[in-house]
């Protein structure tokens, strides 16, 4: 999360903008609130109940088609809910059918804020706990989606993504370490760069 945005890092054939706000998307809104994984096997039914948001599906077609049909049966129907594709250089495109997912997955990328060093907390503006139980700090979203509803088994599946959100930290930490939070880095980029 940057400033209330969510902003990938990565994204499997990328092909439009993705930057929105934490609280239009109601997984990552809920991971924020509640600090633990959230799963939504029945997107469409969500909204139907206003229990889903997204800003890149129309909720208001969702739940007309769903008033009039029951379900999804057609895939298209499904596709043509959601928005068009917006890619950075302003270009609209229908979103291709692997984007349109029924199902989500969200993990919270984490620290343990009790054990972190005050320099790191500072750099990364991470509160210090008041509690004496153990707290996390979430820094950021790892989501899984898939075109199918009811994809995701919560116990176990939540399990691996804790799992690969733990790797993933890993190595971003480390980048972290030796590019931003590196002063020599930083010194060495002026020199080849400059002041740009």
């Amino acid at each position: 999360e940057l400033n209330g945005q969510i902003v990938d890092l990565y994204r499997k054939d990328l092909d439009y903008s993705p930057t929105q706000k934490i609280d239009e998307n109601s997984g990552g809104e809920e991971v924020l609130r509640l600090g633990k994984s959230y799963i939504c096997n029945d997107i469409p039914k969500a909204i139907l109940v206003n229990q889903y948001k997204n800003p890149r599906i129309d909720t208001d077609k969702v739940k007309t088609y769903l008033a009039e049909h029951g379900e999804f049966e057609n895939t298209n129907d499904w596709i043509g809910c959601w928005f068009d594709n917006i890619s950075e250089s302003g270009k609209r495109t229908r979103p291709p059918k692997d984007s349109c997912y029924r199902s989500t997955l969200i993990i919270p990328m984490t620290f343990l804020r009790n054990n972190l060093d005050d320099k790191f907390r500072e750099y990364f503006k991470i509160p210090f706990s008041n509690s004496s139980e153990i707290s996390r700090a979430i820094y950021g979203l790892l989501c899984f989606d898939h075109v199918d509803a009811n994809y995701f088994d919560r116990e176990i599946d939540s399990n691996v993504g804790y799992i690969f959100a733990d790797m993933i930290s890993l190595f971003l930490i480390n980048q972290l370490m030796y590019t931003d939070c590196s002063k020599t880095y930083q010194a060495a980029m002026k020199m080849v760069c400059g002041n740009r």
